[in-house]
């Protein structure tokens, strides 16, 4: 494997695989095209895990935006509300929420819940702040997406 820099501040790998690098509150898709390979961007499969990648972080903060929760609880709740279109591993949701923790976009407090002791995730007044910002540049998105489709509907 071969790290190369991204404007010397964020490490690419460099695998042959499609990986979502955090350096900050924004994540990088970084694709790597490998020798002549290049991505196929009329691949189903390839749009529908850049629409999952990207919707992570905001189905995260509107279901905490909900209630309070903890991390399999989190993804469980995504998962339904999504209908399945956007299913967080653990390999996803916990870094987000390690980022969200870390820019006091949420707090977290241990909970005793049948023996065990989890993590509760709740919503700050900043992370109420972000979803509601979310929700607009979707909403200004979504309004595009379906200029988009409809300039493709009106083509066939």
């Amino acid at each position: 494997m071969r790290t190369n820099t991204l404007e010397d501040k964020h490490p690419i790998d460099i695998t042959g695989q499609v990986h979502i690098i955090q350096p900050t509150s924004i994540a990088l898709l970084c694709i790597e095209v490998k020798g002549s390979e290049r991505m196929d961007y009329t691949s189903r499969e390839y749009w529908n895990s850049i629409i999952k990648m990207c919707l992570s972080k905001f189905f995260i903060l509107r279901v905490l935006y909900a209630q309070p929760m903890h991390g399999y609880e989190i993804a469980r709740t995504v998962a339904e509300v999504t209908r399945g279109c956007c299913t967080p591993t653990e390999g996803t949701i916990y870094p987000v929420l390690r980022e969200f923790e870390e820019g006091g976009y949420v707090t977290s407090s241990l909970e005793i819940a049948g023996g065990r002791e989890r993590k509760v995730y709740t919503l700050t007044p900043k992370g109420q702040q972000a979803f509601q910002v979310a929700v607009e540049a979707w909403r200004d998105v979504t309004n595009y997406i379906l200029q988009a489709v409809k300039v493709q509907e009106d083509s066939d």
